[in-house]
């Protein structure tokens, strides 16, 4: 099979994440394809560089493909406790969570990590709210 009938769906910065897709796209019939998994997983670093991990799909599952990723999008983040996680400034539950090192420790562990070489062991779980744009820690509310 060629590449050239492979459209990228989305692309993720960890392997979980994209074979979880992967996961759930397969079970809907979908024949689906990861890329750079292993570049990305040896060296995270370089996620940006490449691209991150890319799932990728037949161009005439694009659509189905994007109504999986839709609905999958559309499920609320629970905690461990079970409490649905909402926007502390307009308390909608439309959120979407993501990694960041936007913060003074970050920014140190990031410049440290690159001196010397290795993967930067802070970062910061982050929700961002898809109604208002409102960005914040649920750890600390």
């Amino acid at each position: 099979m060629s590449n050239s009938n492979l459209i990228k769906l989305i692309a993720f910065d960890n392997a979980i994440d994209a074979n979880l897709l992967k996961l759930s796209l397969e079970n809907e019939g979908i024949e689906t394809f990861i890329f750079d998994e292993n570049t990305v997983t040896i060296d995270p670093l370089i996620s940006i560089a490449v691209g991150g991990i890319k799932v990728m799909v037949k161009e005439s599952d694009v659509e189905l493909a994007r109504e999986v990723v839709k609905a999958l999008d559309s499920e609320k983040y629970v905690l461990e406790n079970d409490e649905v996680v909402a926007c502390p400034n307009c308390k909608s539950d439309h959120v979407h969570k993501y990694t960041t090192m936007k913060s003074v420790n970050g920014l140190m562990v990031f410049i440290v990590s690159f001196l010397l070489f290795v993967y930067p062991a802070y970062k910061q779980n982050i929700f961002k709210c898809e109604d208002c744009g409102n960005e914040f820690d649920k750890t600390k509310l």
